[in-house]
């Protein structure tokens, strides 16, 4: 384009150089004809009239001026009749010049104005503008609403000209795309629920494609997809199309939040240009998991869609036969369900049918990342650390089956999926030890549900996501997304991230090398409002967890000065948390104010400097009864700014089952006694009145966990 408009600019400067030649051979041509005797006078007046040329091309008011007071004839001395030759050849001259120059400045207009015109038509861009065409069925109700947002430069034409056209896709082609789908499915997946239109657009009516990504959304397509995971947008290239293709193709358009993971794992930093370099989609689901919003960068005259794949559930297993019992279990199966739900770290299943409660039992399947399903039976199990009886991982009656006890939790022993069924036999057609006898049939079988809970805390070193900056505020539904498993009670719903691999905000006034207590991220919990960090772990009544965090207050000055912040450690059993509608920061703050009032809530509160972290750790004895999730909070308290908005930074959060690794310059000491040969409440009672001395620390006896064995011979205690 540069080397087209500088062809121009020589093309212009050719015409005015002939321009000036001509107007130059003017000059010569009447000079020629002056006499001899005029000769000195007449150079005299050329030599100079050729400057004035110039300047006068420049600036046709000087040009005027010389023709009006023609000095150069007053100058001269020759005789009268001399004198009037002389003026008439003046005249001539100057009369020559001015319809040369007229000329050349006509010339040069037409040239300028010819430039001007292509360079017009040659950086004409689009504005950036938003086009939008609502989809109808046949009884004209509108099913979708197509948003296309253009960039500004999209297209080479003014905004005015350009159209989009959105058609509903034809039979042939949504039947070559389906194909294509189900040929890309996985084992034991379907096609689900899709959605499709052919995306085109035009210039003043005639086909064009954009020079730039448009992005285009899908709205109101109320598309069942429940988890994005499950979704996939593509457009399609049919055979022999510009994309070089030999065979028609679908060509998927990864989600955002899906490239960013595979360059965080690869180890790859998020460029600050990243919606410039990539093209992605992203799916917004409302609170029914119906998709709102399926938006994806587009380029092509093409279909575009998304498509749902889903799990298919485990077969029945009631084979057809002719004998009576073969019927009856058909019949049963006709007439009955059972579902199945993932409900506060337990599996609860519910039979409907004809049978009462004595005469059918539940059997239980547990898949582990890409194993089998294998049947799970009833096993009694034991505190690893502390000996403590914690029950059968299913319960007496088969309804329930706690997930972190029967080994299902995300994260314990490798698992990075987990996913459980259950299925409802005859009471006879069950082994005493829960598993169904050969040849039994199920009356019937739930659907397959997959667990979401891990076995202890994620992501407590706030690595996750990463961001690119030295902080950045994250809403609860982008951070959760982007594996950050974090959420927060504040009222504006975000996270605040500081990241010290990048300078330092000065707002936050750190003193000293800005650095996080373990990794690179760490978070503040006063965001832009005050509020907890929460999250929940699978756990199981009467363990014991240990917990761990680094605390640091932020300062109002950058000095050696200290100031403080102070937060609290709440624990809680889940259900409690959310059936008291424990979500917002006051209402922990209540459970921080009137502890009692919920039952097996603990309560710790920290008060640290902004010189330096501080590590903290303590320990949690789960003993509600069905405990099997618990939900602790990061709360922020009082802070030296006196802003909510402002204070309490956290990071090296550990919630575990583990023994801790013991703060620098201290050390872990586990205290354990035993008493043996005496009745448990001799024994029990003598134990409530020992104390051991520890350097400077008593350990009291009545402040430790005793078990009776089950010998009925020995009292164990530690702490």
């Amino acid at each position: 384009m540069l080397s087209k408009f500088n062809n121009k600019k020589h093309r212009r400067l050719t015409a005015l150089l002939l321009c000036v030649a001509l107007m130059l051979g003017s000059v010569t041509s009447v000079s020629a004809d002056i006499s001899a005797a005029d000769s000195e006078t007449e150079v005299q007046n050329y030599a100079e009239e050729p400057t004035t040329e110039a300047v006068s091309y420049g600036a046709p008011e000087a040009q005027t001026e010389v023709r009006e007071g023609t000095p150069v004839a007053e100058e001269t001395e020759a005789p009268a009749a001399d004198t009037q030759q002389t003026e008439a050849h003046t005249e001539a001259t100057t009369e020559a010049h001015t319809e040369t120059a007229a000329e050349t400045q006509a010339a040069e207009t037409t040239a300028e104005q010819q430039v001007q015109k292509e360079a017009s038509e040659e950086t004409k861009v689009s504005e950036k503008v938003q086009l939008t065409q609502d989809m109808k069925n046949a009884e004209g109700k509108t099913i979708c609403k197509v948003i296309a947002d253009l960039p500004e430069g999209a297209f080479n034409a003014d905004a005015s000209e350009i159209t989009m056209e959105v058609k509903a896709v034809s039979s042939e082609d949504e039947e070559a795309v389906v194909k294509l789908i189900k040929n890309a499915l996985t084992e034991n997946t379907s096609l689900g629920d899709f959605v499709m239109y052919h995306v085109s657009f035009k210039v003043n009516g005639q086909d064009a494609e954009p020079q730039k990504a448009v992005s285009v959304t899908f709205k109101d397509t109320e598309l069942d997809v429940q988890d994005v995971k499950n979704a996939t947008v593509f457009y399609y290239n049919p055979a022999n199309s510009d994309a070089g293709n030999k065979d028609a193709e679908l060509v998927p358009i990864i989600q955002r939040d899906e490239l960013i993971k595979d360059l965080q794992k690869e180890e790859q930093e998020i460029p600050d240009n990243f919606d410039e370099i990539y093209d992605t989609s992203e799916i917004t689901l409302t609170d029914k998991g119906a998709a709102d919003e399926i938006q994806m960068d587009t380029w092509k005259d093409r279909i575009y869609g998304c498509y749902v794949t889903e799990t298919q559930e485990p077969e029945t297993e009631i084979a057809e036969a002719e004998t009576g019992a073969a019927n009856e279990i058909a019949l049963f199966a006709a007439n009955s369900s059972v579902s199945l739900t993932e409900r506060y770290g337990k599996m609860v299943a519910s039979y409907s049918g004809s049978l009462n409660s004595s005469k059918y039992k539940y059997v239980w399947y547990r898949k582990v990342n890409s194993n089998d399903y294998i049947v799970q039976t009833p096993t009694q199990y034991k505190d690893e650390n502390t000996g403590a009886d914690l029950g059968q991982d299913i319960s007496t009656d088969g309804t329930e089956l706690y997930i972190a006890l029967n080994g299902g939790a995300l994260g314990y022993n490798g698992n990075t999926s987990v996913s459980y069924y259950v299925k409802v036999f005859k009471a006879t057609d069950v082994n005493s030890d829960g598993t169904p006898k050969t040849g039994a049939n199920a009356l019937v079988t739930s659907q397959s549900v997959s667990v979401t809970s891990y076995y202890e805390l994620q992501n407590g070193s706030f690595e996750k996501p990463k961001i690119i900056r030295n902080w950045s505020q994250i809403k609860n539904d982008s951070y959760k997304k982007n594996d950050g498993v974090w959420q927060t009670t504040g009222s504006d719903g975000k996270i605040e991230v500081i990241n010290t691999d990048y300078y330092m905000d000065p707002s936050y006034r750190w003193n000293g090398k800005a650095s996080a207590a373990d990794g690179k991220q760490f978070v503040e919990l006063n965001c832009q409002a005050d509020g907890s960090l929460y999250q929940d772990v699978l756990t199981t009544p009467g363990e014991t967890l240990n917990y761990q965090l680094a605390h640091r207050a932020r300062g109002l000055e950058k000095s050696l000065k200290s100031e403080e912040d102070t937060m609290y450690v709440v624990i809680m059993p889940t259900q409690t948390a959310i059936e008291e509608k424990v979500t917002t920061q006051s209402q922990v703050q209540d459970v921080i104010a009137k502890q009692k009032n919920y039952p097996g809530a603990m309560v710790v509160k920290y008060t640290d400097n902004d010189q330096a972290w501080t590590t903290h750790q303590g320990s949690y004895t789960v003993t509600a009864s069905g405990q099997y999730s618990t939900r602790f909070f990061f709360v922020a308290g009082d802070t030296a700014s006196k802003d909510n908005t402002v204070g309490n930074f956290l990071d090296d959060v550990k919630f575990t089952r583990s023994k801790l690794t013991p703060v620098e310059d201290t050390s872990n000491v586990t205290v354990e006694k035993s008493i043996v040969g005496l009745e448990y409440v001799t024994a029990f009672n003598l134990a409530q009145t020992l104390t051991f001395k520890i350097g400077s620390k008593t350990v009291k006896g009545s402040d430790m966990k005793w078990t009776w064995s089950n010998d009925g011979n020995t009292l164990t205690g530690s702490t």
